[in-house]
């Protein structure tokens, strides 16, 4: 698994990604091993450590930003994780604290920029609904969110 959070930056909320294409994507589109320094969010910096991700049948690529339209027709499949706006902020500040909420409010206007420009909800082989209101096990199951038409 490659995370985008170990791309992004407490300053490059989503303009991370010729890295990714650099050092992940096309290694990895060429069977090769992908090797990165990821982010170190305590210290912001980049970490010391390398990372190295080998080739293998699967590589999940996790986060916003994952299917960007820079290497999106190089993906087996896309999957967008839709939730309110407001959710999002408060599963953020829940997690990092109230001291980062004008951080989180700014991250997602970056984000909100990202999502206009590229779409990849719309890209998305399948969208799974982040805050279902149907009953369902979280820890095995998902629930995808079905278009109606007509």
């Amino acid at each position: 698994m490659v995370h985008t959070d170990d791309f992004a930056s407490f300053d490059e909320p989503t303009g991370w990604w010729p890295r990714m294409l650099s050092e992940v994507i096309g290694p990895l589109s060429r069977g090769e091993p992908a090797t990165f320094r990821p982010y170190d969010w305590v210290g912001r910096r980049p970490s010391d450590g390398l990372v190295t991700v080998e080739p293998a049948p699967l590589v999940l690529i996790e986060g916003v930003g994952a299917t960007r339209r820079a290497w999106r027709d190089q993906l087996v499949a896309r999957i967008w994780v839709d939730a309110p706006r407001e959710l999002r902020l408060r599963r953020g500040v829940d997690r990092d604290g109230a001291h980062m909420l004008e951080f989180w409010r700014w991250w997602m206007a970056a984000e909100d920029t990202y999502v206009s420009d590229e779409r990849p909800d719309l890209a998305a082989d399948v969208c799974v609904d982040g805050a279902p209101t149907v009953g369902h096990d979280p820890q095995s199951q998902w629930v995808q969110l079905v278009a109606v038409t007509g």
